[in-house]
């Protein structure tokens, strides 16, 4: 379904050393251990939560958010159906962006439905 943990650690890895992580978005390089430990315990529970709900459902929800230099912004939900989908998005993401950006795992409300971003883009440094 999401391929074989080996494949898992191996872009965990990956991500650990230097590319940007989705939720928050830094740079790895010039942190310190201590933060870097944080980082990395963060990305592995994110990594955690979506595998559970990967196996329990069969796909998992994003919260997307992200403002370029201009200061323009965009809200929005998305669904993957595999953990490799949503590092592909990310990756895409990534090298396309102009300014940050962020997937967050979308939380599951009291009703069991999932709390979604709703889509909005616009706005800029000029309206504040």
């Amino acid at each position: 379904m999401y391929g074989c943990g080996r494949e898992v650690n191996r872009h965990t890895d990956e991500y650990l050393n230097g590319r940007k992580l989705g939720c928050p978005t830094r740079h790895l390089g010039s942190m310190s251990n201590t933060l870097y430990l944080h980082e990395k315990i963060h990305f592995l529970q994110r990594e955690n939560e979506i595998l559970k709900r990967l196996v329990k459902d069969g796909f998992f929800w994003m919260n997307y958010s992200s403002r370029d230099c201009d200061g323009c912004c965009s809200v929005n939900s998305y669904k993957f159906t595999s953990l490799q989908e949503f590092y592909d998005t990310e990756d895409r993401q990534a090298e396309s962006t102009d300014g940050q950006f962020s997937y967050c795992l979308a939380p599951i409300g009291e009703n069991g439905g999932y709390e979604l971003n709703e889509e909005w883009s616009g706005g800029s440094w000029a309206d504040y």
